[in-house]
């Protein structure tokens, strides 16, 4: 059945407006209880549309990400903008973290094994097989079969 009625009457969805309703009951308590204050940038959080809830320390990818996404004291009120720009930063350092690393394992290999490798792709050998045969990433291979290697190969 759905919640049809209810969205018709409200002029929305009735999940949207369920949070809409949270959250604004969310940002009234926040101001009643002097919490307000970006924990980004220590500025008050003005406006409802400001309000983002976020995690201190990231619970994706850590050893137990439920324990770390529910847990109370790992969570903090900022501007929508001052998350958005520190998910940024975050996502800018592992990119090129992640860049340096491709960087060093493509490095390592030779003009000619590149050759080699795009030989024995081209003869039905797959990147798995291939990135065991050379002690590399799959991602490595692929970047050498696909052309997207050359500028860090070295002769």
């Amino acid at each position: 059945m759905g919640h049809e009625k209810q969205s018709k009457q409200l002029g929305m969805s009735f999940n949207k407006a369920r949070h809409i309703l949270f959250k604004t009951v969310l940002f009234d308590l926040i101001k009643k209880q002097n919490l307000d204050n970006c924990y980004r940038c220590g500025k008050k959080i003005e406006f409802l549309r400001e309000l983002s809830i976020e995690h201190k320390v990231p619970w994706l990818n850590s050893p137990n990400p439920a324990e770390v996404y529910f847990d109370l004291t790992n969570i903090a009120f900022s501007h929508l903008s001052c998350n958005s720009a520190s998910t940024t930063r975050q996502d800018e350092s592992l990119n090129q973290s992640r860049r340096t690393k491709i960087s060093e394992a493509l490095s390592k290999i030779k003009a000619e094994t590149v050759n080699e490798i795009k030989s024995a792709y081209g003869s039905g050998v797959s990147i798995i097989q291939l990135a065991a045969k050379y002690n590399v990433h799959k991602s490595t291979i692929w970047r050498i079969v696909s052309n997207q290697s050359r500028i860090f190969v070295t002769k």
